[in-house]
């Protein structure tokens, strides 16, 4: 019996070692990003890209603008 003892004992240590570590790992993984906050960023930067590429537009549209008003000025 004192051998099936010891046993239980070396078996209980090495459980709690596993869900000690296990426990250690789940804190580690708390600062990783989910596949929400994944997904969130992917449409924050796809809105940014489009926002920035309608802005470059626009002000392609009004420097366009004022250049041809400023041949047609020099021209007329």
């Amino acid at each position: 019996m004192a051998v099936t003892s010891e046993r239980f004992e070396r078996l209980e240590d090495r459980v709690n070692d596993v869900t000690g570590k296990a426990n250690e790992l789940k804190g580690a993984y708390e600062h990783l990003a989910t596949k929400e906050d994944i997904a969130r960023s992917e449409n924050r930067i796809i809105r940014w890209i489009v926002g920035f590429a309608i802005s470059i537009l626009l002000a392609m549209i009004v420097q366009t603008s004022l250049l041809w008003q400023a041949i047609l000025s020099f021209a007329g």
